[in-house]
C-alpha cells in the first residue's frame, strides 16, 4: 500500500469524527435538527486539499483534467471521489461535552493531522483529523 493510500485511509476513517469534534468547538451549541451542519453540499467547488501530518505536507490540487498530488503525481480518481462523497454525507451525531471540549481540542491540535480545504471562492475550511489510536 502506497503512502498516499495509507494517508487516504487514515483520512477517511477519521474524517467524520474529527470534523464533528473540531467544528463543535466553533459553535457552542449544535442543533440536533441540523445534521448537515458540517457537510459540503457542492464538492465540485473544492479546489485543493492540504494535509499536514508530522511536519510533512501533502497537497492535492485540482487541475484542468485531474487532481495532482504534490504537483508530481496523479491522484487516484476513486479516492478523490470517495473523499468528496464523505464530505457530502458527513452528519453531526452529538455535540462534544463542555467538560471534555478543551482536552479533545488540544489533543487534536497536537497529535492530529491538520486538513485545509480551499474552495473556488477562496474560502478555506480547516479542521484536525485524529482519534484514539488504541481503539482504531
Amino acid at each position: 500500500m502506497t503512502k498516499v493510500k495509507k494517508l487516504g485511509a487514515i483520512f477517511i476513517s477519521l474524517l467524520i469524527l474529527s470534523v464533528i469534534l473540531h467544528f463543535a468547538g466553533k459553535k457552542k451549541t449544535i442543533s440536533a435538527t441540523n445534521k448537515a451542519l458540517f457537510s459540503i453540499a457542492d464538492t465540485t467547488q473544492i479546489q485543493s486539499l492540504n494535509i499536514n501530518a508530522d511536519g510533512q505536507n501533502i497537497a492535492v490540487v485540482r487541475g484542468e483534467n485531474q487532481w495532482m498530488l504534490n504537483d508530481k503525481y496523479k491522484a487516484d480518481p476513486q479516492l478523490i471521489y470517495l473523499f468528496q462523497r464523505i464530505l457530502q454525507a458527513v452528519e453531526t451525531q452529538r455535540p462534544v461535552s463542555q467538560s471534555n471540549f478543551d482536552v479533545i481540542r488540544s489533543e487534536l491540535e497536537t497529535t492530529g493531522q491538520k486538513v485545509e480545504i480551499t474552495m473556488a471562492d477562496g474560502s478555506t475550511r480547516t479542521f484536525y483529523v485524529g482519534g484514539n489510536q488504541a481503539k482504531s
